[in-house]
Order: C-alpha cells, then structure tokens, then sequence
C-alpha cells in the first residue's frame, strides 16, 4: 500500500511538470473567438494542454482505478489533448454573435482540416473539424459557442476506433458520418 501511494504521488507530480502550454493554432482560434463576440468579454474558466508524458501518467492513475474499461481503451488511443473553457461575464447582453468566425474556418482548411460537423441553433453553434495526420492519426477540433460559454477542444491521436466504437455504442452507422 505504501508503495501504491508513492506510485501515485510520482505519477502525479510527473502530470503536474509535463502540463504544457496551448499551441499557436489553438490561441490564434481563441482570439478569434473572442475578437467575433466583442463587446462581450469572454472570461477563461480554465486552460490547458496534455502531451504524450502527462497523458501516460493520466493513463497509469486511470488504470490503477476502477474506470470503466472502454474509457481505458479509448485513453490510450490519445496522444494529445488541448482544452480551454471561457465564459461571458454575467453583466454581458446575452445578444451575441454565436458563430465560429468564418476567417478561423478558412484559416484551418487552408492548413489541411475539413469541416466534420456543423450545429447550429438559436443558443448554440458547434463546429467539430479533422485533420489527418498520418496512416492512423487524427486531430479532432471541437468549437463550441454557447450563450453562456464557448469551449474549444483539439484531441490528437488514434480517433478512428474511438469514434467508430462510440458511434457502434449508439447503434450509428460510421460510413454515415465519415467520408
């Protein structure tokens, strides 16, 4: 048991250390963002980037509990996860402009990502983009303006199974989604 404890002490000092920054793509579409919704002002709640050595110590602390295990399967398919969550001031109008800026999108095809999905309803706009990047790898883009926040994720890594497995969990036919 003492040695149990040490384990996960190490593992999560190593996740602390390895944490990194937001990469360059990832603050271009927040500015972005926040520049569409002006003159709301869009608050960051939170703000990070895992790599390959925070997600390996991710995946040593998930595997030492009693996590379901698809969710183990599907952790080990990621090599990188970038997140951050905004949300307006609570004085803002709630008349904003939802929609993900078109210069974003642009700039993204324009580096190779294809739009996979696009949502659009009266509080929200959700834009989900991939971008292949190798035999097995993809990166995932999810922008989500809502009226009381926007959330922007990027996940790296082997996504195919993992979309394919969570669409099969729903009884949704994959050739239907990706072309």
């Amino acid at each position: 048991m003492k040695n149990m404890c040490k384990l996960l002490l190490l593992f999560s000092f190593l996740g602390l250390i390895a944490m990194g920054c937001t990469n360059k793509e990832f603050n271009h579409i927040e500015r972005s963002i926040k520049q569409q919704v002006q003159p709301a002002h869009l608050k960051t709640r939170f703000k990070f980037s895992f790599g390959p050595l925070c997600l390996t110590t991710i995946r040593g602390v998930v595997s030492l509990t009693d996590a379901d295990e698809m969710a183990k399967r599907q952790l080990r398919n990621v090599s990188k996860v970038q997140v951050g969550v905004y949300e307006f001031s609570p004085e803002e109008d709630k008349d904003i402009d939802l929609k993900v800026p078109t210069a974003v999108i642009e700039r993204l095809k324009k580096s190779g990502w294809e739009v996979f999905v696009r949502v659009k309803e009266r509080d929200e706009n959700v834009v989900v983009l991939f971008k292949e990047l190798g035999k097995e790898k993809i990166s995932l883009y999810v922008l989500s303006l809502h009226d009381e926040e926007v959330v922007i994720v990027e996940v790296v890594g082997n996504l195919e199974h993992m979309i394919e497995e969570a669409l099969r969990e729903k009884s949704l036919n994959h050739e239907d989604w990706i072309s």
